[in-house]
């Protein structure tokens, strides 16, 4: 397995990592290392450890990069999360699985704190939770960023609801399979918001938006393929919420609404407080974080992408801030924060099986290249 580790290295309160001192990205390459078994005891079974220093083939000093994206053309993006504006980031694809060792292109992204991204045909759609805003930043014919092309705002109020008084705080941005349209996720006014770009206009078009329950906090997204029904992790009141997005005429997105709301209880050791969400490759299994609790619920997602709990696992560290898993779905990379470790999983049987401990300081995203 080779993946790239984004990793706080600048304190951020605001970011929850006020210990961050990670070393920005960092490249691993587990076909170059061994496993050893020397390693802390993390729950109830010895876990061994892989040594990230000497597996790693890639790193770049960035600034608390927070989310890292593969574009389709190989192109490796990011983000910088610093408590005071941010930027954008593109290194082109290089050999071997990791970015080119060129310089990246940079577009500062005109808010505070951005700390999700997200890919469309022609552009980037970066969150700010402390920020309240989304930003659409442009790219050029190579695919290479170079303006911010619009700030979008989230609603206050709609038909039967009225969050004005509330503070905006997108923290994710899904994209639509017709690449024109997406959802964001406001998790200071909990609500869900279904936006198509005009690239004529250069604007954003609200085009539906489903209040959720107060306290819900959505915070990332997910979409399950067959049935095209989104889950959304709530930070706030745990568990998930599995939306429908309806066709209007001629088929485009243009509406919401709530199909399921799944309880998330984790191992009871804390309250959970959700972060990433995912469903796996092969589409019959969906996997939510619990922050606090340190642990990993696995769903299984029928044809109609209605979600049924099947276990709740250790997830064997601190802090599961963001997982992914691997392009072939053989394994779960799950990113500890407060532990300095990514722990990686196989996957069996649809669950997460024989964790391998790969030291990270403060880390805070995974994304698989090769």
């Amino acid at each position: 397995m080779r993946a790239l580790i984004g990793s706080y290295s600048v304190p951020s309160p605001w970011a929850g990592a006020p210990g961050a001192h990670g070393d920005g990205i960092v490249g691993v390459d587990t076909g170059a290392g061994a496993a050893s078994a020397e390693s802390a005891s993390l729950g109830p079974a010895p876990t061994p450890a892989l040594d990230a220093a000497a597996a790693g083939g890639w790193r770049a000093a960035e600034r608390n990069p927070s989310v890292l994206a593969l574009a389709a053309d190989g192109a490796v993006w990011a983000v910088t999360e610093p408590e005071r504006g941010g930027e954008v980031l593109r290194y082109a694809a290089g050999h071997g699985g990791w970015p080119a060792q060129a310089p990246p292109a940079r577009v500062a992204t005109g808010s505070d704190a951005p700390c999700h991204l997200a890919l469309a045909p022609g552009l980037a759609l970066v969150s700010h939770y402390y920020g309240g805003a989304v930003a659409a930043i442009a790219c050029d014919a190579a695919g290479v960023p170079v303006r911010l092309a619009a700030t979008i705002t989230l609603p206050e109020r709609g038909a039967g609801w009225d969050r004005s008084r509330r503070r905006s705080r997108p923290h994710a941005v899904l994209v639509l399979p017709d690449g024109a349209h997406f959802l964001v996720a406001d998790c200071g006014r909990d609500l869900l918001a279904l936006f198509r770009w005009d690239r004529e206009l250069a604007a954003a078009e609200l085009r539906a938006a489903l209040p959720l329950a107060p306290g819900t906090g959505p915070r990332h997204l997910a979409r399950h393929p067959a049935s095209g029904a989104v889950l959304v992790s709530n930070q706030g009141s745990g568990g998930v919420t599995v939306v429908e997005v309806s066709p209007g005429p001629g088929g485009a997105p243009a509406g919401l609404r709530v199909r399921q709301t799944v309880a998330g209880a984790g191992l009871g050791r804390e309250r959970p407080v959700p972060s990433e969400i995912a469903v796996h490759p092969g589409g019959a299994a969906a996997v939510l974080a619990n922050r606090s609790d340190n642990s990993l619920t696995v769903y299984a997602v029928s044809a109609s992408g209605e979600l049924t709990e099947r276990a709740t696992v250790d997830s064997r560290g601190e802090n599961p801030r963001h997982f992914a898993f691997s392009p072939d779905g053989t394994a779960l990379w799950v990113a500890h924060q407060d532990s300095d470790e990514v722990t990686a999983f196989g996957w069996v049987g649809g669950l997460p099986v024989d964790p391998i401990r790969i030291p990270v300081a403060t880390p805070t995203a995974v994304l698989f290249v090769a």
